[in-house]
């Protein structure tokens, strides 16, 4: 028996002695541990001593902190504003598995329209492959949340809440709001008696061989059909890169009558539609829903 262990022996015949040792041997953390087993026998203490090379090696087992979420503990590291080819990865993932509608240019036109007041944070696991992600595009009176996705293995793991913490921190004391849409073919429709904008209808290619119609919007439905069967007529040549399999657009939950626009002038065609719901951090923001008959969710047309 080593010189430590009779030590030991010998202070376990008295409680005073014992809690002594304890206490000036053991890290502060353990003394509660000891405190409250006291009253137990001197064999029950000892799992809690520090032990010796002769004792077992000098091995101690690796206890994995509680407090550290299991999206760190997975490996995975949050960086801001990576690569386009990060980006482009997990655009093509989302638009495959969801049917978002993302281009392949968005990530450099919100970079470039937004400048340091873009933000798009990456979950990268250890081989750089993107697991999760969400951007943030900041206004002067409004901040706006898009791209927010975590691949379903590492859902329950802490990392979306993460991400939106990251990004939360950025928008200081603006209202965080849900949707907006980009650019490419448009028409707008301006009143000839007073010059002022009445309807604008944006279109765009977005990946695996579809058009989305983003920015719509018109005072009226009869603006609003003009301007879209004008957007629609400049798919219609014989360019080959204008083709599409699918039209898509996405309504505001309260505009029925984009529902009837849409079926009235594509009849029987391939169309998807999706229905958007207004989401806001703080309050409502005024939403004139019957006069957008579609919007991307993209950062840079944000009503």
């Amino acid at each position: 028996m080593s010189i430590h262990r009779n030590f030991i022996n010998k202070l376990s015949s008295s409680p005073q002695g014992m809690m002594w040792w304890c206490k000036t041997v053991l890290p502060f953390r353990h003394c509660a541990n000891v405190a409250a087993a006291k009253m137990q026998s001197a064999h029950a203490l000892l799992p809690f001593l520090h032990k010796t090379a002769e004792d077992e090696g000098d091995v101690e087992p690796i206890v994995q902190h509680p407090l550290v979420p299991k999206w760190k503990q997975a490996g995975l590291r949050i960086e801001r504003n990576c690569s386009d080819q990060i980006f482009q990865t997990i655009a093509k993932e989302v638009v495959d598995k969801f049917g978002w509608d993302n281009s392949a240019y968005d990530y450099g036109l919100w970079n470039k329209v937004f400048g340091s007041n873009f933000s798009m944070f990456f979950a990268l696991d250890q081989n750089r492959q993107p697991m999760g992600c969400i951007s943030m595009a900041l206004y002067p009176q409004v901040a706006h949340w898009s791209m927010y996705y975590v691949k379903e293995r590492y859902r329950g793991h802490q990392l979306g809440h993460a991400l939106t913490n990251r990004s939360m921190e950025l928008a200081g004391d603006r209202p965080i709001f849900c949707y907006g849409a980009p650019n490419e073919p448009k028409e707008v429709a301006v009143c000839k008696e007073t010059k002022e904008i009445v309807g604008t209808c944006q279109a765009r290619q977005l990946l695996n061989r579809r058009v989305g119609i983003s920015l719509f919007y018109a005072d009226r439905p009869s603006i609003a059909s003009a301007l879209l069967r004008d957007v629609l007529l400049q798919f219609a040549g014989p360019d080959p890169s204008t083709k599409f399999d699918t039209l898509l657009y996405k309504t505001p939950s309260n505009n029925t009558e984009s529902v009837r626009l849409f079926r009235q002038l594509i009849q029987n065609g391939p169309v998807e539609r999706q229905v958007l719901t207004p989401q806001f951090s703080r309050y409502a923001l005024p939403f004139p829903g019957q006069r957008i008959f579609s919007i991307g969710d993209e950062h840079v047309s944000l009503i």
